[in-house]
């Protein structure tokens, strides 16, 4: 985790228009980039969330990076007992759907997830769409190594 870069990652600005146009091509409510370390979720850059750090507990993503696949998608987050009381889903205005797709490091070790959430479940997501969120994470992986190479030399 921390040889990848990502924490010092927080916060960067240069992610902004790329969740924008995922959250965009996904026609969903908010998208983001979560690093997951420790007992923490770093959501280091989102549109439609805020940013911050929160209690890994309490984040989707820290079940996605335990997926044995990369992509995780909870259709409606009400019907699943490991988020249904949680402070986002379970009031009037609350989540329903979330996709995962978890963020690898050369190892093929996942450090977070690029997501999407909305407040209307879904049944999936379509081929096309899960292909842009594979290519999106693909190329937020590859900023990643980049910054770690910078950081390092």
């Amino acid at each position: 985790m921390i040889r990848s870069g990502a924490l010092t990652l927080f916060q960067r600005q240069a992610f902004t228009p790329i969740l924008e146009v995922i959250r965009n091509e996904l026609n969903s409510d908010a998208a983001g980039i979560t690093i997951i370390y420790e007992e923490s979720a770093f959501i280091i850059a989102a549109s439609g969330f805020p940013v911050g750090r929160y209690n890994r507990s309490d984040s989707f993503c820290a079940h996605a990076i335990l997926q044995s696949e990369e992509l995780m998608i909870v259709p409606d987050l009400r019907e699943d007992d490991r988020f249904s009381s949680h402070s986002t889903v379970d009031r009037r205005d609350g989540f329903r759907f979330y996709a995962g797709m978890q963020l690898l490091d050369d190892d093929r070790m996942p450090l977070g997830a690029l997501w999407v959430i909305d407040k209307h479940p879904r049944d999936s997501l379509s081929n096309a769409e899960i292909a842009c969120l594979r290519r999106v994470s693909q190329a937020v992986t590859a900023m990643m190594r980049r910054h770690a190479a910078v950081t390092v030399e």
